[in-house]
């Protein structure tokens, strides 16, 4: 059977044995899950108490599917001499898998480096896909530890993801700067691009969200995107109802046309930092209610401005074609 062994590391503003004090307690995890975000009424049930070796944690749900956790051994850091947790992970649904699951806390002075590993072994009519999964397990587990991050340093964390359901958006187009970046860069490219194509529109950013002047500010990422190098290639502007690109085209701006149709859409409210849950669970919500993603472009609208708004308050709708 193929094996595969996924591995995502990240650093932390906190001491090790307060973040080593977060990971081994399940009824911590409903908090910074990478998974339950789009499932609210998902079932999760921890053992009490949920921080010891044998403690477990069992969920189901109609997006997550089911499985379970079990605690094997635990090595608490100790000044610098680094931590460990073993865990025992049983997938039963949509698949039967069972995986090792580890993480490393290792301190860096008043800062953690966390690793959190998965090991395990696909059936054999499933090699083709390993690589898939490794890269979006990987993803998983890099928004898991960013939110595991928010909860250690700040004590909660901003991202809350609600399905919009599938709706029908009309015929529009998105006029904007493109831009190209690393996941980890995002948002400083994305805000060079909206100056651009704000600025050769003559808009102002906050007069667009308020809705005094037509249009949505919204962005679009590129098919020439790579998820598994986290290299994303997009255009940030307006987006407008109608046909009529052609006549905002500039040398210096992108078109790209939204057809009308069936659109489903999941709205997160937090930090942009968080987007990447809103876009893992369309794809999750859109897995498992059998909806057919087209191969269009795909939108994100942001309904308020960062310059006026708490990180926490911040609203984007994610909105994915279907055929």
């Amino acid at each position: 059977m193929p094996a595969y062994h996924v591995c995502q590391t990240r650093t932390i503003a906190a001491p090790a044995e307060s973040v080593f004090d977060l990971i081994r307690d399940y009824d911590t995890w409903t908090s910074w899950s990478p998974w339950l975000g789009i499932d609210p009424s998902a079932k999760v049930e921890t053992s009490s108490p949920a921080n010891q070796i044998g403690a477990t944690y069992d969920w189901s749900g109609e997006c997550v599917g089911a499985g379970g956790m079990k605690q094997i051994s635990q090595h608490r850091p100790n000044g610098e001499q680094p931590g460990k947790l073993n865990m025992e992970l049983l997938f039963l649904k949509p698949f039967e898998s069972f995986n090792y699951v580890d993480f490393e806390i290792v301190p860096r002075g008043d800062h953690t480096d966390v690793s959190w590993h998965m090991r395990g072994k696909l059936p054999w009519f499933m090699f083709w896909m390993k690589s898939n999964l490794e890269t979006f397990i990987g993803m998983d587990y890099d928004r898991g530890l960013k939110m595991l991050g928010q909860l250690a340093e700040s004590g909660s964390v901003p991202s809350k993801t609600e399905v919009l359901g599938v709706q029908e958006r009309p015929e529009s187009y998105l006029i904007g700067a493109p831009g190209s970046s690393t996941l980890e860069e995002m948002q400083p490219k994305m805000d060079q691009a909206f100056a651009k194509s704000l600025g050769n529109l003559r808009i102002d950013s906050e007069a667009l969200v308020q809705g005094t002047v037509d249009g949505e500010m919204a962005s679009s990422y590129l098919p020439s995107s790579n998820l598994k190098t986290m290299h994303m290639d997009f255009v940030s502007g307006v987006c407008r109802q109608g046909s009529d690109r052609e006549a905002e085209k500039s040398a210096d701006l992108e078109t790209i046309a939204f057809p009308a149709g069936r659109y489903l859409g999941i709205r997160h409210v937090g930090s942009y930092e968080n987007l990447g849950n809103a876009w893992s669970g369309a794809y999750q919500y859109a897995r498992y209610k059998k909806l057919k993603i087209a191969k269009r472009p795909s939108l994100e609208v942001y309904r308020n401005h960062p310059s006026v708004t708490e990180p926490a308050d911040l609203i984007t709708d994610v909105f994915l074609p279907l055929k």
